[in-house]
């Protein structure tokens, strides 16, 4: 009797084990793909990045926003960025892309780039067209970015940035990214 009660009592614990590290296992793998984001783009680095509340927004910090106005959707849509359903409007995919200017900083938009606080920005000369696909920069000039406004540009020439959709509001922000690993093409198809 004694040694079937200390084998129960022995099988449950070992049970209770397993099924405790099964919910830690199960808890963790939630947790790290519930905050996991792959950016197929090639205007930031291609690979995983972990999001995380926006928190302190700073010059070079990554972050995932949102694009809400109609006429840049019709053309995010051209461009064939994934439809997706989550925090953004029209089923617009959320854009990666580093801050660049914020708010007190001066922009100017110019022929040879985008000046920000008198300092041109690389790669940052506006596209009138990609792949015949019109991209509607901005015109030409300057302004002062207001409380909770930022300007957003990717590291490539070609990257749909604010050099054509403007200002974004921090209310558009959603996530602040950090690169994790580089990858071409995701893990799971």
């Amino acid at each position: 009797m004694q040694r079937t009660r200390m084998t129960f009592k022995h099988q449950s614990m070992r049970w209770l084990k397993i099924f405790s590290s099964i919910i830690i296992i199960w808890g963790l793998l939630t947790l790290i793909f519930n905050h996991l984001f792959f950016n197929v783009s090639i205007s930031e680095p291609q690979g995983y990045y972990f999001v995380t509340s926006i928190g302190q927004i700073s010059r070079g910090d990554k972050v995932l926003l949102c694009v809400n106005d109609q006429n840049s959707t019709k053309i995010m849509h051209q461009l064939k960025l994934p439809h997706e359903k989550n925090a953004c409007d029209f089923e617009t995919p959320y854009l990666l892309k580093s801050i660049a200017g914020i708010p007190g900083d001066k922009i100017k938009i110019t022929t040879y780039g985008v000046f920000i606080n008198g300092y041109l920005a690389p790669n940052s000369i506006a596209l009138n067209f990609f792949e015949n696909i019109a991209l509607n920069p901005l015109p030409f000039g300057e302004f002062i970015l207001g409380q909770d406004e930022y300007f957003m540009l990717g590291r490539t020439p070609h990257s749909y940035d604010s050099r054509y959709f403007g200002k974004v509001k921090k209310t558009q922000i959603i996530y602040k990214a950090y690169f994790l690993w580089k990858k071409t093409k995701p893990l799971l198809m």
